[in-house]
Protein backbone atom coordinates (compact mmCIF):
# COMPACT_ATOMS: atom_id res chain seq x y z
CA UNK A 1 0.00 0.00 0.00
CA UNK A 2 1.43 3.27 -0.81
CA UNK A 3 1.06 6.63 1.21
CA UNK A 4 0.47 10.36 0.30
CA UNK A 5 2.82 11.19 -2.82
CA UNK A 6 2.68 7.35 -3.71
CA UNK A 7 5.38 6.27 -2.19
CA UNK A 8 5.17 3.60 -0.11
CA UNK A 9 4.62 3.03 3.34
CA UNK A 10 7.22 1.73 6.38
CA UNK A 11 6.00 -1.60 8.31
CA UNK A 12 3.18 -0.01 11.05
CA UNK A 13 2.74 3.48 9.42
CA UNK A 14 -0.70 2.59 7.52
CA UNK A 15 -3.77 2.88 9.71
CA UNK A 16 -3.43 -0.77 10.95
CA UNK A 17 0.22 -2.11 12.66
CA UNK A 18 2.24 -4.34 10.34
CA UNK A 19 1.18 -7.94 11.21
CA UNK A 20 3.22 -9.31 14.05
CA UNK A 21 3.94 -6.36 15.54
CA UNK A 22 2.90 -5.85 18.85
CA UNK A 23 1.80 -2.15 19.72
CA UNK A 24 3.53 0.31 21.01
CA UNK A 25 4.23 0.85 24.60
CA UNK A 26 2.23 4.38 24.02
CA UNK A 27 -0.82 2.26 22.70
CA UNK A 28 -0.78 -0.31 25.18
CA UNK A 29 -1.07 2.68 28.10
CA UNK A 30 -3.42 5.21 26.33
CA UNK A 31 -5.02 3.15 23.40
CA UNK A 32 -4.14 3.37 19.55
CA UNK A 33 -6.24 6.52 19.16
CA UNK A 34 -3.96 8.58 21.70
CA UNK A 35 -0.59 7.02 20.35
CA UNK A 36 -1.76 7.97 16.77
CA UNK A 37 -2.33 11.22 17.81
CA UNK A 38 0.68 11.64 19.46
CA UNK A 39 2.48 10.45 16.71
CA UNK A 40 0.88 13.15 14.28
CA UNK A 41 1.98 15.75 16.72
CA UNK A 42 5.28 15.01 17.00
CA UNK A 43 5.75 14.42 13.15
CA UNK A 44 4.03 17.90 12.82
CA UNK A 45 6.06 19.41 15.32
CA UNK A 46 9.31 17.98 13.41
CA UNK A 47 8.57 19.13 10.05
CA UNK A 48 7.58 23.01 11.70
CA UNK A 49 10.49 22.90 13.17
CA UNK A 50 13.01 22.05 10.56
CA UNK A 51 11.08 24.89 7.91
CA UNK A 52 11.86 27.28 11.14
CA UNK A 53 8.16 27.62 11.99
CA UNK A 54 8.63 26.99 15.85
CA UNK A 55 11.51 27.04 18.31
CA UNK A 56 12.43 25.55 21.57
CA UNK A 57 13.17 27.60 24.91
CA UNK A 58 14.42 26.34 27.64
CA UNK A 59 14.57 26.76 31.34
CA UNK A 60 17.13 26.34 33.88
CA UNK A 61 15.45 25.72 37.19
CA UNK A 62 17.75 25.07 40.59
CA UNK A 63 15.87 24.57 43.99
CA UNK A 64 17.81 27.58 46.23
CA UNK A 65 18.89 27.74 49.42
CA UNK A 66 17.08 29.68 52.13
CA UNK A 67 19.33 32.41 51.52
CA UNK A 68 17.87 32.63 47.92
CA UNK A 69 21.09 32.46 46.10
CA UNK A 70 21.60 29.87 43.29
CA UNK A 71 25.06 30.02 43.10
CA UNK A 72 24.59 29.76 39.37
CA UNK A 73 25.41 33.20 36.92
CA UNK A 74 22.82 35.03 35.16
CA UNK A 75 23.83 34.26 32.23
CA UNK A 76 24.84 31.07 30.49
CA UNK A 77 28.16 32.76 28.43
CA UNK A 78 29.88 32.64 31.87
CA UNK A 79 29.80 28.96 32.92
CA UNK A 80 32.26 27.65 31.19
Amino acid sequence: MNGPGGRARGPGRGSEPAAGRRPSRAARLSGVGRARVRRLYRAASALAFARNRIGVNQVLAVRAPASGASGLPLRTRVWN
